[in-house]
């Protein structure tokens, strides 16, 4: 086959061969033809040419362009060749970075979260740089990694073996993709917080950071159309001043910021300033229920520390001994291995060993007794081993009665842990439990007050004062904690009932019988339920106003009665009594049977399910169901904080620390979507004018 430079001639006056033979022919080289090229032809401004490089064929002398992605080259003489090739190659090449052809996009199998063996999932893939610097942004925020990290030789080398074409973003480029991350996300939380008709549930906390600034946190709570329970931080800002009326000032401008409209509760512990705090919220905020009565609840967590701070200040001698004993031992490895020399002669096998708690955390103090108290009998080996022991701490060694403290206390901080663990959780539905779980403890309380044993009848004692003032029978102000466990089907008033009469029978007095009892419980359960009432009667006005503006189109002829209707049915409403008052529906609900009681009943499945049932009663589930029992979910967003302001990290802006840690909680992947009843389409606000954080 002749080549690209030769030509084959075949000479038209040569005669005819004879049948059988073969022609002859002359394959003659055709020299180049060398043509002075302008100064436009031999420009490359074509903007194919990016993706090649100019070389000149040795054997040829011609112009050719290798491809920058794959070892094809191509002819590229502009005079002959044009740049026609070069598109055409450019969008088949599969190396190519910019490479978009819809017919070349590949399978990709993706494996669903949980279990071996779970659905997999079946989508197209392609390249797309704006993909990939929008996945390093997620990263960046998700493990809370310094914006440099996209400088390092590291990160550099796996995306030159990942992608080697792929240009990594400098620190300021991804910085900037992070606050547009930031501000998309916002966008389309805020488009449902203002069509949203649920109301919003929120916990607040402060916090001081490395910097010495003061930082608010506030998260919302919501349960969505789709009867699923979310929460999101929402503000993450400076605060100036921790005066009550500060926080409020403060709180306002953020739900005025989210067009948060319809607050129904705010979490937060004990401090007297968030009292005033709230005193300005019911002032300042509109469409409070029962204008603000029950805006304010206080966190479980916070009143259950003071509980147990109260109830273990009478033992504070034996865990001090305790304590000091541990610190003796762990302070040099030559004691820790004597001790352990000494545990391995008493066979003590335990694989916890000793720890030294916070004496300001109950939690690592009890933590602390319960893995000392298993070595009880090697302290005692080693007091009679080590002579010094005894002396450096001046003969304040744990007692036989410090250990029996130790072990009573153990018994009494077991519960609250639980109790506090209960409390901590954020990521589901449980304050429908909430009287349950609390009169657990004022029940255990009660009983240690009546013990025969002295240690837990002084703790019980002290603990009982704390009790009193924030779970007293007068005390628990904020009622629709307990209307959460009247939304439980399996529970509704009987429920309060029962737990009540456990309690009270425990406390009884000698000369009060058991139907006294019951009255006074009977007392408790109808101011519940009378206030329920009104809090249902104001659902059930909204409910009658939306009702009204949805039918106001209805024609007027379509309404009127038929006739005589008016005359029978004044007659059937009367049914010979003077007055007539049909049901409501959250007496219809009250009145139904409770489900049966099963421990993996999902609360929020059943009133999905029965929605259409109890539209009203519904809806007041769907709000109080999402209220947070304790602050814990804002005081998390500290433990972040603390990763992202490090020492290292100390001069990130108020505004980029908001960006980073807000984004990181609303693009994890346990957080799910949020179902709204219409989804969100209007991102202008995205487009021209936006906010710059960096």
């Amino acid at each position: 086959m002749a080549t690209q430079e030769e030509i084959e001639h075949i000479s038209s006056d040569e005669p005819q061969e004879k049948q059988g033979q073969k022609r002859k022919t002359t394959r003659v080289a055709k020299k180049p033809v060398k043509k002075k090229q302008t100064g436009k032809e031999n420009a490359t401004g074509s903007k194919w040419w990016q993706y090649y490089d100019k070389y000149i064929d040795e054997g040829t002398g011609l112009r050719r362009a290798r491809c920058k992605y794959c070892p094809q080259t191509l002819a590229a003489e502009s005079y002959t060749n044009g740049t026609s090739g070069l598109k055409r190659h450019a969008h088949a090449c599969e190396h190519n970075p910019d490479f978009k052809m819809k017919d070349q996009a590949k399978i990709q199998v993706t494996k669903n979260d949980g279990d071996e063996g779970g659905p997999s999932e079946v989508k197209t893939w392609k390249f797309s740089a704006e993909n990939t610097r929008k996945a390093i942004a997620k990263k960046i925020i998700l493990d809370e990694l310094p914006f440099s990290s996209v400088e390092h030789e590291g990160f550099k080398n796996l995306m030159e073996t990942v992608c080697p074409n792929f240009k990594v973003p400098s620190r300021h480029t991804i910085a900037r993709d992070c606050g547009e991350l930031f501000l998309e996300e916002k966008a389309v939380l805020k488009s449902y917080f203002g069509n949203s008709k649920t109301r919003v549930c929120l916990t607040t906390d402060t916090w001081t950071s490395l910097q010495r600034i003061n930082y608010m946190c506030l998260t919302a709570h919501f349960i969505d159309e789709n009867w699923v329970y979310h929460k999101r931080i929402i503000n993450f800002k400076p605060i100036h001043s921790h005066k009550g009326d500060a926080i409020g000032r403060s709180l306002q401008k953020c739900l005025e910021e989210w067009d948060i409209n319809n607050v129904l509760t705010i979490t937060t512990d004990n401090a007297s300033s968030n009292d005033t705090a709230m005193t300005y919220l019911r002032g300042n905020l509109d469409n409070l229920i029962l204008e603000g009565r029950y805006l304010h609840v206080r966190c479980m967590a916070h009143i259950v520390n003071l509980i147990v701070k109260d109830g273990l200040s009478s033992r504070e001698g034996a865990i001090e001994r305790i304590r000091n004993a541990i610190r003796y031992i762990r302070i040099s490895p030559k004691r820790l291995q004597q001790f352990r020399e000494c545990a391995e002669k008493k066979e003590i096998k335990s694989k916890a060993m000793l720890c030294l708690d916070c004496p300001t955390r109950w939690n690592s103090t009890y933590e602390m007794l319960s893995r000392a108290e298993k070595f009880e009998a090697a302290f005692k080996s080693y007091d009679r081993d080590e002579p010094k022991f005894r002396e450096d701490l001046d003969n304040e060694i744990p007692t036989t009665s410090d250990w029996e403290s130790a072990r009573e206390i153990n018994q009494i901080l077991e519960l609250f842990k639980q109790k506090t663990i209960y409390a901590s959780a954020s990521t589901y539905v449980n304050v429908h439990q909430y009287v349950r779980e609390v009169m657990g403890v004022v029940k255990k309380v009660k009983e240690m007050q009546k013990s025969n044993f002295y240690i837990n009848k002084e703790i019980g004692n002290l603990m009982d004062a704390k009790i009193n003032k924030y779970w007293g029978e007068d005390k628990f102000e904020n009622k629709l904690l307990y209307f959460a466990t009247i939304l439980d089907p399996r529970s509704k008033t009987r429920m309060i009932h029962v737990v009540y009469k456990e309690v009270l029978m425990v406390d009884k007095q000698a000369q009060e019988k058991e139907k006294d009892i019951e009255e006074k419980v009977q007392v408790i359960v109808n101011k519940i339920v009378d206030a329920l009432q009104a809090v249902y009667r104001e659902y059930e006005l909204d409910h009658e106003l939306e009702s009204t503006s949805t039918s106001s189109n209805v024609e007027h002829s379509s309404q009127m009665p038929l006739d005589g209707e008016d005359e029978f049915v004044a007659k059937f409403k009367c049914g010979g009594s003077s007055s007539y008052k049909a049901k409501s529906e959250l007496e219809k609900y009250l009145d139904d049977d409770e489900e049966k009681w099963d421990n993996s009943f999902d609360v929020l499945k059943w009133w999905k399910s029965n929605a259409s049932r109890y539209p009203i009663v519904s809806r007041m589930a769907k709000d109080i169901l999402a209220i947070p029992v304790s602050s814990v979910a804002s005081e998390s967003a500290f433990s972040t904080g603390g990763r992202v302001i490090d020492a290292y990290r100390s001069s990130l802006s108020p505004p980029v620390v908001e960006a980073l840690i807000c984004t990181q909680d609303w693009i994890r992947k346990s957080n799910k979507a949020i179902k709204d009843a219409e989804d969100p389409t209007d991102f202008d606000e995205l487009g021209n004018g936006k906010k710059k954080l960096y």
